[in-house]
């Protein structure tokens, strides 16, 4: 099936969602919830072939 993303970017996409899910799953430590969500519109970012730099949130001050 081609749906026009990238193998590396379905994959990426998949791990986000796969990360996400298993965090919660394993009662591990969650993003707080505006990163989470910012994390979740990204993945759908990507998903629609949008640039990650369209769809980046504000800085917060976090350093790289």
């Amino acid at each position: 099936m081609d749906d026009g993303l990238l193998p590396a970017q379905g994959t990426a996409i998949r791990l986000i969602a796969d990360g996400l899910w298993l965090r919660e799953l394993m009662g591990f430590a969650l993003p707080d919830p505006s990163l989470r969500q910012a994390v979740i519109d990204l993945a759908c970012a990507m998903t629609r072939g949008e640039s990650v730099a369209e769809s980046r949130p504000p800085d917060r001050g976090h350093v790289s």
